[in-house]
């Protein structure tokens, strides 16, 4: 059934015994935020450099707060299973911001994507929010403004898995969201400095999100 949760929790996808790559992923530089990431390739050591790990399948708590809105048109949305070309004109949405928190090395931000047409229609959103037509939401990033760095989702090597590559510690959007419902996101990230408490966030398609506070 097509409900509330079908994006699923990055979380899950991760234990403690994974080889950490890009978990120093964010791009620094002088004037502005640039792109030289450092993707460290040993494993991690220690409690603040370790990945996130939960149970598989762990579900994004129900937001109780949306602290910040955007609506966008982006994806596309058609009947299920019925529209072999889905239009992108009706897929309309309201992206909403729940939390950014800080946990170890590390911050997550949750966040949705209500659906906003008809009941009886689908959107999805599919590679519209990833990085070089990946079906996640990889694209989504973060600007420490007051260090001048742009911070990409952390990506790690499945030592189960060592042909699929670096993953994305983050939401997949394959699957399609009901009119009226809510896809829950989320993506993780290394953390800036603990003086730094809060951070622009950009979403591919929607646009910026500025001062969002980190908890």
């Amino acid at each position: 059934m097509v409900g509330t949760r079908l994006f699923g929790y990055a979380a899950g996808m991760v234990c403690g015994a994974l080889l950490v790559a890009g978990c120093g992923g964010s791009e620094s530089g002088g004037g502005a935020a640039t792109t030289s990431p450092s993707v460290p390739t040993t494993p991690a050591t220690s409690s603040s450099a370790s990945l996130p790990s939960a149970t598989a399948g762990t579900e994004i708590p129900t937001p109780t707060e949306t602290i910040a809105e955007k609506d966008a048109t982006v994806g596309a949305a058609g009947r299920w299973r019925q529209d072999k070309f889905p239009d992108p004109s009706k897929a309309r949405w309201t992206f909403q911001i729940y939390e950014l928190r800080r946990h170890g090395g590390y911050v997550t931000l949750d966040f949705g994507a209500k659906s906003r047409i008809e009941a009886n229609l689908v959107s999805v959103l599919g590679d519209a929010l990833g990085r070089d037509g990946e079906e996640d939401v990889s694209g989504v990033y973060l600007v420490d403004g007051k260090n001048k760095k742009k911070h990409l989702p952390v990506r790690y090597r499945d030592p189960t898995n060592p042909k699929a590559g670096l993953v994305c510690l983050c939401s997949r959007a394959r699957l399609g969201v009901a009119g009226g419902q809510t896809g829950y996101l989320n993506a993780t990230f290394a953390a800036p400095p603990e003086d730094v408490t809060s951070v622009d966030v950009h979403i591919p398609h929607v646009g910026t999100f500025k001062d969002v506070p980190i908890s």
